[in-house]
């Protein structure tokens, strides 16, 4: 048989431990109901340097959020957008709303994250670091 130990590490000290009960809280489970285990990593380096690997692989004139504001605001595709990706844009635009021109993103605890274009999310990136 394979030895199990547990120790008890005090809230504080434990940064992984709110991360872990917001996951669990995401997640419903039925009485007696076996739950698959998850594994987790340490970062070699902080996810900031990580960036530093992310290569540009498209350039866009409009923002990645285009269609999808473009559609809430007159519900309306751009012309020869294929039937999978319009289904796609009405499905994903459920989570989404506009204010005063902003498109913002509906969090499951009704947080609201403001999408950003290219140029905005460079800003916030260069200034938080």
């Amino acid at each position: 048989s394979k030895e199990v130990q547990l120790a008890h590490i005090k809230r504080e000290g434990n940064p992984i431990v709110d991360g872990l009960a917001s996951l669990g809280s995401t997640i419903s489970f039925r009485t007696n109901e076996a739950i698959r285990s998850f594994e987790i990593g340490r970062l070699e380096y902080p996810a900031f340097e990580a960036m530093k690997h992310v290569h540009h692989i498209q350039e866009r004139n409009t923002p990645w959020y285009h269609d999808i504001k473009r559609y809430i605001e007159s519900e309306e595709f751009p012309s020869g957008m294929p039937i999978n990706e319009q289904k796609a844009i009405q499905r994903m635009s459920v989570r989404y709303f506009t204010l005063a021109g902003v498109l913002y993103r509906c969090g499951f605890r009704t947080e609201y994250s403001r999408c950003l274009d290219e140029d905005e999310a460079k800003k916030v990136i260069e200034d938080s670091h």
